[in-house]
C-alpha cells in the first residue's frame, strides 16, 4: 500500500469536516463546498485503510463504540455506515496509519 491510501484518509475527512460546515452554515457553501467534494468511502477501501494500519477487525472494535460485526458489515457492503461510522473509523486510521520514512532510509 503507498502513502495514497494516506492522503485519501485525509481527504475523505477534509471532505466530511466541508460538509459539516456548510450544513450548520458555517462556511460559503459556494466557495467552499460542492458536491463533488465528497465521497463515501466504499467497504473495500475501509477495509484497505484497515488493514494498512496493521489492524483487525476486532482491535478497531476495541477502540471505538462499535461493534466488530459492525465494522465487518461495513466493509463487507452488508451495511451502508453513518457519518459517525465514517468519521471515526477515519480518524483512528490517520492515528494509527504506518510511519513512513524518507528515501533512502533514514527518520526525517
Amino acid at each position: 500500500m503507498s502513502d495514497s491510501l494516506g492522503d485519501e484518509v485525509e481527504h475523505h475527512l477534509d471532505a466530511i469536516e466541508r460538509h459539516i460546515h456548510a450544513a450548520r452554515g458555517d462556511v460559503d457553501t459556494t466557495a467552499d463546498v460542492s458536491v463533488h467534494d465528497f465521497r463515501i468511502p466504499s467497504g473495500t477501501e475501509l477495509r484497505a485503510l484497515r488493514k494498512t494500519c496493521g489492524l483487525s477487525v476486532e482491535d478497531v472494535a476495541e477502540r471505538i463504540p462499535y461493534e466488530a460485526t459492525t465494522v465487518r458489515n461495513v466493509e463487507t457492503g452488508t451495511n451502508a455506515p453513518g457519518r459517525m461510522l465514517i468519521q471515526t473509523l477515519l480518524r483512528l486510521y490517520r492515528m494509527e496509519w504506518p510511519q513512513t520514512r524518507p528515501r533512502g532510509g533514514r527518520d526525517a
